[in-house]
């Protein structure tokens, strides 16, 4: 009986935090790079990349109605990211992406924005960058931009 109570005891004092993940990313640490492609193509590409790589859509937008003082006009969109979960010793690690494909008149700007939390027993951490994986996903859609060059 008292083994039960002190266990009891520990999962309250632990407790557990929740993480609030927004579906828009600030824009705190972006990660931008521009590609010589139209825009129909660089956005084929970035879905094929997201996908390629283990992260499933949860939507689209026009990131003017998400950014004050932003241009309306032109071709652009943000692609939203479903969370990922990574279960970690103490924790909890979620990851959410959003992709910002801009027309420009020499081509597509690709900005990427990217939020992990970490979720440990009364904190959550949030850090806004990931180098390797905006690499990893810029790396992919020049890639997939190329083989449709090449291909007619």
């Amino acid at each position: 009986m008292r083994k039960l109570l002190w266990v009891a005891c520990m999962a309250l004092l632990c407790g557990c935090t929740t993480a609030q993940i927004p579906q828009y990313l600030a824009d705190k640490h972006p990660y931008k790079k521009q590609f010589y492609a139209n825009y129909d193509a660089a956005l084929k590409a970035a879905k094929s990349a997201l996908s390629e790589l283990g992260w499933q859509l949860a939507g689209e937008g026009d990131p003017a109605v998400y950014e004050v003082g932003a241009p309306r006009e032109g071709q652009q969109i943000i692609l939203f990211t479903e969370v990922r979960q990574t279960a970690m010793f103490l924790g909890s690690r979620y990851a959410r992406m959003n992709i910002i494909l801009r027309f420009q008149s020499n081509g597509t700007e690709i900005e990427v924005r990217y939020l992990t939390i970490n979720s440990v027993p009364f904190k959550n951490i949030e850090s806004f960058k990931n180098e390797s994986a905006a690499h990893r996903v810029f790396e992919r859609i020049d890639e997939l931009l190329k083989s449709q060059a090449a291909s007619p």
